[in-house]
């Protein structure tokens, strides 16, 4: 998997679709539930490192 790439693809990916993620939450006003969404995508993200 790493030879070919896949575990640096697959992490570029996550990193991709949690900007998405923070995207789509931008235009919500700032609740405590907007919050923890986004320290969800933010715990998701950094496992990877």
């Amino acid at each position: 998997m790493t030879r070919h790439g896949a575990i640096a693809d697959t992490i570029g990916r996550a990193r991709h679709f949690g900007e998405i993620a923070r995207d789509a939450l931008a235009p919500l006003e700032a609740t405590p539930q907007k919050s923890a969404l986004i320290d969800v995508i933010d715990f998701c993200i950094s496992r990877v490192n």
